[in-house]
């Protein structure tokens, strides 16, 4: 039933996937778009608390650097989600630098074997920037 209701959230839906950086093998981060919404996973698999950064590079150019981002916490208060392990901090939302997005990225600390999903709206539609080709003198492009 949880994987059910999971599946028809937009975080959960669509092609637009993409894996998020975070350098913890314990910490899986990706992030689904639609438009000018941006919805960023991260799920802690240890049973330690991780503090963990999430490299937002693929998603800079839509971040000005004067702006400020509000992440809300779309599990706050799912009460009916009972499956998710949820921490309990009044913590609903989290401001963030368009220019700390743009360089260091999201920084959260998760409880053990916790999820959360942190939806943002930018003021114009995401865009993707895709990393650049390897260049290899064995296969030059």
């Amino acid at each position: 039933e949880f994987l059910m209701s999971l599946v028809r959230w937009p975080a959960f839906r669509g092609p637009r996937l993409r894996l998020i950086e975070t350098h913890s093998p314990s910490i899986l981060a990706f992030a689904r778009w639609s438009g000018k919404n941006l919805a960023v996973v991260v799920a802690n698999f240890s049973t330690v608390r991780a503090h963990v950064t999430m490299n937002l590079s693929p998603f800079r150019d839509g971040f000005d650097p004067r702006r400020l981002y509000l992440f809300t916490d779309l599990f706050h208060g799912a009460a009916r989600l009972s499956g998710v392990r949820e921490e309990s901090t009044n913590d609903i939302a989290m401001a963030v630098l368009g220019d700390d997005l743009r360089e260091t990225g999201l920084s959260v600390s998760l409880a053990g074997l916790c999820c959360k999903i942190f939806s943002v709206n930018l003021k114009q539609n995401v865009v993707v920037r895709e990393p650049a080709p390897i260049k290899s003198p064995l296969n030059p492009m």
